[in-house]
């Protein structure tokens, strides 16, 4: 987080009184940002997906970030979750699956990081990029979407 300058943007939107309940972050590695959300909001329950199993504990759900099977049993286990965190494998199709597959179980927030790889064919339509647009038109259309935060690499969602 700190390498990309993301630790001010997370203050902004996701520090406040009442701070998350819940929180899932894809792609944990070696639950180095996992400890970060225990120490910024201790009383949370913190949940993580990774595909390989690197010792970090329990809480972490085994799997690839864009398997059907695994959104189906964490939702069915957990429930929703106030805060998602898509820090997985950054690419394009990967990060758009995820995003359909666990963006329904998000009460709260959803945050993409590392949006960067999205822009490497130019393409709009079909893409995650192209996701975020649509959302655009949801969040002036229907109300389903408070707000959406675009800066250099990361995109926060905000939901109503």
């Amino acid at each position: 987080y700190w390498l990309h300058d993301y630790l001010p943007k997370y203050e902004k939107h996701i520090c406040n009184p009442a701070g998350p309940q819940s929180i899932l972050e894809i792609g944990v590695y070696h639950g180095a940002s996992l400890d970060l959300w225990k120490e910024a909001f201790p009383k949370a329950a913190i949940y993580g997906i990774d595909k390989k199993d690197h010792g970090v504990g329990e809480t972490v759900f085994l799997g690839g970030q864009d398997d059907p099977k695994l959104a189906k049993r964490i939702s069915a286990e957990l429930g929703s979750f106030d805060l998602i965190v898509d820090d997985a494998s950054h690419q394009p199709d990967h990060t758009l699956r995820s995003f359909e597959l666990y963006f329904p179980m998000c009460k709260k927030r959803y945050v993409i990081e590392d949006i960067y790889m999205n822009y490497r064919n130019g393409k709009r339509t079909g893409s995650l990029m192209g996701r975020i647009h649509e959302l655009i038109d949801e969040m002036n259309l229907t109300c389903s979407i408070k707000g959406i935060h675009l800066y250099y690499n990361i995109v926060f969602i905000e939901k109503c």
